[in-house]
C-alpha cells in the first residue's frame, strides 16, 4: 500500500463544524454524482494506489484534472451522516477553488469525499470527432484549449465555437487539455479542469523513466530527466546551480497547493530584477513518485511547454517530501545579458 491521498480522523463534533459552512450551492458549484460513484469501488478499497486514480478514472470515460480524495474515518461509534460527508466535501471544494464535489460511503465508519474543478464533464460527440465543453462563463475569465502529441514538441493551441465544441478528429495521439483563468480570485493562476487521451490505445507513459533508477538524490534525478527530455528535442539543456532561481524556486514552494498564485509570482519576479535574466514561469506537480512527477510534467501541454522552452537556460528546482508525497515547483529564466546557442548538437 502506498499511501492514500489524504487521510482524514474526523469525530462527529469536528464534521457538525463542517455543515454551518454548508448553504445552497451556488449556480457555479455542483455534486458531481456520477464521478463519485464511478470512483467508489476503487477508492474504498483498502490497497488504493493513488498514482492510477486518473487511470482509473480515464477507463471509465472520466477526464476531470486535478481530483482531490481525502478518505474519512470515524474514530467513535455511530454512522458518518450523509449531510455531514456533503458539507465536508463542499468545504473542500471551496479550499481548493474548485468548482464540483463528490462523496460516499465505503462502510459505517469509512467514508470518502472529492473535489474537481469543473462543475460538469466534458461531453463527447456520437461520431468521436469533438467534444463539448460545460458552461464556462459564470467561473473563467478565458478558457484554453491545447494538445500536445504524444511523439514530442510543443503545444497547439486549440480553437472551440462559441458553444464550446472542440474539434479532435484530425489531431495527432496524444493529449488534450482545458484550462480555466478564474475570474476570482483576481491572484490566483490558470488551473487544469481537464486532460484527455486523444487517439491512445494505453495508458502514456513517461519517456526515458530508466533515468530514474540512477544512484542520483532526487532532486538531481528530476533535473537530470528534464535536461534529458530537452537535449531530445534540440535544446540547450537548464542550469540549475544559479542560487537566485533556487531561492525563486524555495519561495514558490512555500504554498504547498497545486494552483499558481501570480501575487507571489509578482513578488519573486520583483527580488529577481537587476540579477539580468528574465523568469518564463512556474510547473507546479504534486505525486507520490519521481516518474509520476515526471509524467505530470510531460503529458500535460502547459508543463511540457515550459520545460521545452527554447528560450530557457536557466532554472531554479525546489523538491520536498512528506507524507511519502512529492512536491515540486520548477521555474525557468533566460539569460538576458549572455548569448546562447538556443539548440543543442548532440556530438558524435
Amino acid at each position: 500500500m502506498k499511501r492514500e491521498r489524504t487521510l482524514t480522523y474526523l469525530t462527529l463534533l469536528s464534521l457538525s463544524l463542517f455543515s454551518t459552512h454548508e448553504s445552497k450551492a451556488a449556480k457555479d458549484y455542483s455534486v458531481r454524482k456520477v464521478l463519485a460513484s464511478s470512483l467508489q469501488e476503487s477508492l474504498c478499497q483498502k490497497q488504493f494506489d493513488e498514482d492510477e486514480l486518473h487511470e482509473i478514472a480515464w477507463s471509465q470515460g472520466i477526464y476531470d484534472a486535478a481530483i482531490e480524495v481525502r478518505m474519512i474515518n470515524r474514530k467513535d461509534k455511530g454512522a458518518l451522516s450523509t449531510g455531514k460527508l456533503r458539507a465536508f466535501a463542499i468545504w473542500q471544494m471551496k479550499q481548493n477553488y474548485h468548482h464540483g464535489f463528490g462523496f460516499g460511503k465505503c462502510s459505517k465508519e469509512r467514508a470518502f469525499t472529492l473535489s474537481v474543478p469543473s462543475r460538469k464533464a466534458i461531453t463527447f460527440a456520437k461520431n468521436g470527432k469533438s467534444l463539448s465543453l460545460p458552461m464556462t462563463r459564470h467561473s473563467c475569465k478565458r478558457v484554453y484549449a491545447q494538445h500536445v502529441a504524444e511523439k514530442g514538441g510543443l503545444s497547439k493551441k486549440l480553437k472551440f465555437s462559441r458553444h464550446g465544441r472542440i474539434k479532435i478528429a484530425k489531431l495527432d495521439p496524444g493529449m488534450l487539455s482545458i484550462s480555466c483563468q478564474p475570474k476570482h480570485p483576481k491572484w490566483l493562476g490558470p488551473i487544469l479542469w481537464f486532460l484527455v487521451p486523444i487517439k491512445l490505445k494505453q495508458f502514456p507513459e513517461v519517456p526515458s523513466q530508466e533515468l530514474f533508477s540512477s544512484t542520483q538524490n532526487a532532486q538531481q534525478q528530476l533535473q537530470t530527466w528534464v535536461n534529458h527530455v530537452r537535449r531530445h528535442e534540440s535544446l540547450v539543456p537548464l542550469n540549475f546551480t544559479k542560487k537566485v532561481l533556487k531561492d525563486a524556486a524555495s519561495e514558490l514552494a512555500v504554498s504547498k497547493m497545486l494552483f499558481h498564485d501570480r501575487s507571489v509570482m509578482k513578488q519573486v519576479k520583483s527580488t529577481l530584477k537587476g540579477e539580468d535574466l528574465k523568469p518564463l514561469g512556474e510547473d507546479r506537480a504534486k505525486a507520490s513518485t519521481l516518474p509520476r512527477i515526471a509524467w505530470l510534467l510531460w503529458h500535460s501541454p502547459a508543463h511540457r511547454d515550459l520545460i521545452l522552452n527554447k528560450d530557457a537556460d536557466l532554472a531554479g528546482m525546489s523538491l520536498s517530501k512528506e507524507g511519502g508525497q512529492y512536491f515540486m515547483v520548477l521555474m525557468t529564466a533566460q539569460s538576458e545579458k549572455v548569448t546562447v546557442s538556443k539548440k543543442y548538437k548532440s556530438k558524435k
